[in-house]
């Protein structure tokens, strides 16, 4: 039972239990655990989430009673501390960067107290930066995977980061398509697949990458043509390898998880404009704050761009958007509710709107210093995404999830004439992914289990006439994924982690362009293992080597040039690696 002391005139502490949840009134957050004796090193599984409520865990798996003035403790979050540690490291991992101190105030009773931090010339740490997309929250020094992390408020410091691609321009090992019409490169891999350009549409992408949302994937036409906003985000995370066996789907190049703000139970607003060259313009704005009182909170976030090619283009569509136009709109919602009737229990709903308008890509013709273009087309994309997340702490040792998103599409291709490519896009994507994260304390194990569904309809138009004929396909893929991963502490500092993912992918199209018909029902299916092992040489280094098979499935095409159709089989690759961790820069010293 959680306990806390509320100011009275008597001066006497009131109760409460863990079903009642506190109020806003109250001043004192006491953290009580069983009683039992805490071992030099006890196995924690803390995720990531407010410090009021990590001190709550902290009590229960330490075997300590920790009491702190609530206000000291507002608004401020706490890192995931996951793993074998003392009581007094794993709540000075805990308390990294928030300015507050600890002491023993008995044996059993551990006090909080802000401190007054003098000025000084060395470095400064500050909060350990969490990673959420392999779906179990730790820090990039605790990641074995290759992954950048960018903080939400290090992107809006940046005037350069106004969609993913800018900030991917920044990341290592990571080339961007710019507006050229392909996907990133990610070391040395291309992430838009087998199919480029008309192939991609006649016969259905199936990208090497993916961009997730707050783990609702993009469509290929959005990933590829549209901009992808990075305003209000919490952080954004690329991934450089397989990431098929942790987490989505095709993404054997690598995975960029995007992880957009949470409602806040106090008060936040916050607006930026931007005025340049080439008529750039930008304004965005966000609001949050509760609706009832620590239980029910909400976010709204805005944002528009627009600027000017630097492209002069000959041509353009007459009825479509301007040509020499960029044009991005974002609105987004979300509710987040935690009952104080179950505490245990969190639930938020998020609803978006995307609309962008671009053309297909910017090109330059002979001589290039003139900046000058022939004809193009221009390709709008919108999208309307709602995704309801559910999370359930059962006990310390199992908490499960749930995330379902449905997100329709309607994209068009405007053309200098209708007979050389207009065509029209109309998509609808369903997923939904359910994942037990466990531990087993007293065998020094712990792991996730999950399941993954998605499941594509896209029924596809386009003139083609001037070439080849006229084309309607109807498209459906599934994507099925069944995983695990344990990992177990062998000694204070040696663990090994294994994982094991089925995936199953289905393409089913069928359609015809002219002359030509495409009948294409194919499975595809792998095991994908992953290995880690590692080793903490100090508390502030860790070294350790993983192996992963990543898998991409194969599709169907025509190629223009004889008019025959063919197909490509999946596409599978083994990525070994060799990683250190050092903890001052993994977690973010300045």
């Amino acid at each position: 039972m959680a306990c806390v002391a509320l100011p009275s005139l008597a001066q006497e502490p009131a109760q409460w239990t863990a079903a009642a949840g506190p109020t806003a009134a109250q001043r004192t957050i006491v953290a009580q655990a069983p009683d039992s004796p805490a071992a030099p090193r006890i196995r924690f599984d803390i995720p990531g989430q407010p410090l009021p409520t990590a001190l709550l865990v902290f009590g229960r798996q330490a075997g300590l009673q920790v009491t702190v003035d609530a206000a000291a403790t507002a608004g401020t979050q706490a890192p995931a501390v996951v793993g074998n540690f003392t009581a007094e490291e794993a709540l000075a991992r805990l308390l990294a960067g928030s300015g507050l101190a600890w002491r023993y105030v008995d044996a059993s009773t551990v006090t909080l107290e802000r401190t007054v931090v003098e000025p000084q010339s060395g470095p400064v740490r500050l909060n350990p930066l969490v990673v959420s997309g392999e779906r179990v929250e730790r820090t990039v020094f605790e990641t074995p995977s290759s992954v950048v992390v960018v903080p939400g408020a290090e992107i809006e410091q940046t005037p350069a980061f106004n969609d993913v691609d800018n900030v991917l321009e920044f990341v290592p090992n990571v080339v961007t398509g710019g507006t050229s019409g392909d996907g990133p490169t990610i070391r040395g891999l291309d992430t838009t697949g087998e199919l480029l350009g008309a192939n991609a549409f006649l016969g259905g992408a199936r990208p090497r990458a993916t961009i997730t949302i707050d783990g609702r994937p993009l469509s290929y036409n959005e990933f590829i043509y549209g901009e992808t906003s990075v305003w209000d985000l919490e952080r954004l995370e690329v991934f450089r390898g397989p990431q098929t066996s942790a987490q989505g789907v095709n993404s054997i190049a690598g995975a960029v998880y995007v992880v957009t703000a949470d409602p806040t139970f106090e008060p936040e607003v916050k607006a930026q404009g931007e005025i340049g060259n080439f008529e750039r313009r930008r304004l965005s704005a966000a609001v949050s704050g509760p609706i009832v009182t620590d239980e029910l909170a909400g976010r709204v976030a805005v944002d528009f761009r627009r600027r000017d090619s630097f492209v002069n283009f000959d041509e353009g569509p007459e009825d479509g958007p301007d040509i020499n136009e960029f044009e991005n709109i974002v609105a987004r919602g979300k509710l987040l509710w935690e009952p104080d009737a179950l505490p245990d229990l969190s639930t938020k709903l998020t609803f978006s709107f995307t609309q962008s308008e671009t053309p297909q890509a910017e090109f330059v013709t002979v001589p290039f210093r003139d900046l000058n273009a022939g004809p193009a087309a221009t390709f709008p994309t919108n999208a309307y995404s709602g995704i309801h997340d559910l999370s359930y702490a059962f006990s310390d040792n199992l908490e499960v999830s749930n995330r379902f998103s449905a997100t329709g599409t309607k994209i068009e291709r405007f053309a200098v004439t209708d007979s050389l490519g207009r065509a029209n896009i109309d998509g609808m994507q369903f997923t939904n992914e359910t994942i037990a994260n466990w531990q087993l304390p007293d065998h020094d194990l712990s792991g996730l289990a999950g399941v993954y569904y998605q499941n594509d309809e896209t029924d596809e138009f386009i003139d083609f006439s001037a070439f080849i004929g006229i084309g309607e396909f109807d498209d459906t893929q599934t994507s099925l994924g069944l995983f695990g991963e344990a990992t177990y502490q062998v000694t204070e500092r040696l663990d090994l982690t294994a994982g094991l993912r089925y995936q199953r992918d289905k393409q089913d199209r069928d359609g015809s362009i002219g002359a030509f018909t495409v009948d294409f029902n194919e499975t595809f299916d792998a095991l994908l293992p992953k290995f880690v092992i590692g080793y903490d040489v100090t508390d502030e280094l860790r070294i350790g080597a993983l192996a992963v098979r990543g898998f991409n499935p194969g599709g169907t095409t025509i190629f223009f040039s004889d008019g025959t159709q063919d197909t490509f089989d999946a596409e599978t690759v083994w990525n070994f690696e060799l990683f250190g961790r050092a903890r001052l820069l993994d977690d973010r010293l300045a």
